[in-house]
């Protein structure tokens, strides 16, 4: 035997000692492990270099692994325990190789992650070269990227299998809900609606702002006045409603919390906490509370956020974006130009990055990751996740990463409106042509949770717990999302 076999004997010995270290076995066991590793065939000892790559490369690389798989073996009724339950189970993902006569599995080692990279090995062992024993648990994960769950979302199909018990298809059968939301003698032209951080939602109508519980029902009531035209929502939910050139702010149960009498009507609107911004043809204004603390004279923006902690994001410059990103003082912290794909603009992550297009940026200015399409608008949800969407596709995203959850398509119709709820993973789209529409509630996995068929277009919809609230031109109508098998 040369002395580059014994020494290659010897790292596989040191390599079954250290695999064995921390295990129970019988001496019965143990000697029946290594009675079947002596038993492995001994490599022909040869001063030839080139035939070395005849020899079986897993047997070098994976002899301490195939010693614990060999003592796991050994006890067929419990493949996990080896010693009457005193040691760890080991993971039930495995690598199978068959470049030998016989199958061998490697088991991950218990509590290691990932998997074992047999190809590195297997070109370590071909080029001659005699890589280190690693230890247990040390090798590298290689994950394949995962592709999005694709949905279609067809409103024909949907009307055409509506009442349908498919489970793939989700509820589409109409279920029951509450009776329209009507609280006055005249009714009013519904405007908007939004969800609130506790799990409420709030319903705009062209003479008060409702807050209503998940179920529909109204726990708190403010006249607004002059007839207001929009609602804004700030990153925690909290309602401001624009009524020509008054801006009022409310908390999340339906209590006044200021108003901003402004100049003139402004084209856009962002609010956080006790912040307003404000855009038109002069430039962009913030205020805190009714006093005005910052103003950017002249610039004209596309669109504008506002951060939790009171940074100010500003899009201008179509055709040739240019993004903008303001400290709570007014600090230039980022300026860059953006590629001019889709109007979004949003911060995420709590704040740290923002999305201007189809690209999410830190606050350096660093490109993090970008939209699978580019969206129109963004909206952000109670799971880390963020739903953008256009008139075409829509895509639950996560904001951290920019995996891809799901990514649905219209067929046959527009994406009207998407939304998501602040206290779950549930998304709603709604998807509408000739008059005709339809809404389907989807889940982070890309299960639709809820689809039916809608004899007209609705205002706005809303997701919140397990209800869907549909406000149409009649008033707010809510479906049930709980499974009925559910206790």
């Amino acid at each position: 035997m040369s002395d580059l076999d014994r020494e290659l004997r010897q790292a596989i010995k040191a390599g079954v000692d250290r695999s064995l270290e921390g295990w129970t076995f019988t001496p019965a066991m143990r000697q029946a492990v290594l009675e079947r590793i002596a038993a492995e065939k001994e490599p022909a000892a040869t001063p030839d270099p080139p035939r070395r790559q005849s020899l079986r490369p897993v047997y070098w690389v994976t002899a301490a692994a195939a010693a614990l798989i060999l003592a796991v073996n050994l006890l067929p009724d419990r493949p996990g325990d080896l010693s009457g339950g005193s040691a760890p189970e080991a993971a039930s993902t495995a690598i199978t190789d068959r470049s030998g006569s016989s199958e061998l599995r490697i088991m991950a080692a218990p509590g290691a992650g990932g998997e074992l990279n047999l190809q590195t090995a297997d070109a370590q062992s071909k080029s001659g070269e005699t890589a280190p024993p690693e230890a247990p648990g040390a090798f590298t994960a290689t994950m394949a990227p995962v592709e999005p769950v694709k949905l279609v979302l067809s409103l024909d199909e949907l009307k055409t299998k509506s009442g349908s018990d498919d489970p793939a298809r989700g509820d589409t059968g109409g279920t029951a809900g509450a009776p329209p939301v009507m609280t006055m003698s005249v009714q009013p032209t519904m405007v908007d609606l939004t969800p609130l951080q506790d799990g409420k939602v709030a319903v705009l109508n062209s003479m008060a702002l409702q807050v209503v519980d998940q179920a529909g029902n109204v726990l708190a009531e403010e006249p607004v006045a002059p007839e207001p035209t929009a609602l804004a929502d700030g990153p925690a939910g909290e309602p401001a409603v624009v009524s020509g050139n008054v801006v009022s702010r409310f908390r999340a149960d339906g209590q006044p919390a200021g108003s901003l009498e402004l100049d003139k009507a402004p084209a856009r609107v962002a609010v956080a906490a006790d912040r307003v911004a404000v855009a038109d043809a002069s430039g962009v204004k913030v205020y805190a509370g009714d006093v005005q603390v910052h103003v950017l004279d002249g610039l004209q923006a596309e669109a504008i956020a506002l951060a939790e902690d009171g940074s100010l994001a500003v899009l201008t410059g179509m055709p040739r974006p240019r993004l903008q990103v303001y400290s709570s003082s007014l600090a230039l912290m980022m300026e860059q130009d953006v590629e001019a794909d889709g109007s979004a603009l949003a911060f995420l992550a709590g704040g740290s990055r923002v999305a201007a297009g189809r690209q999410v940026y830190d606050r350096s200015g660093a490109h993090v990751w970008s939209f699978p399409f580019a969206p129109d608008e963004i909206v952000g949800t109670g799971s880390g996740a963020v739903l953008a969407w256009n008139p075409q596709t829509a895509a639950l995203v996560r904001a951290e990463t920019g995996e891809t959850l799901w990514l649905a398509e219209a067929a046959g119709g527009t994406i009207l409106r998407a939304t998501a709820a602040l206290d779950n993973d549930l998304a709603a789209v709604v998807v509408g042509d000739d008059g005709s529409a339809g809404v389907w509630v989807i889940d982070a996995a890309g299960t639709w949770r809820h689809a039916e068929p809608l004899d007209a277009i609705p205002v706005d919809v809303a997701v919140t717990g397990d209800h869907l609230h549909i406000l149409l031109t009649g008033g707010l109508e809510v479906r049930s999302l709980r499974d009925e098998s559910d206790p």
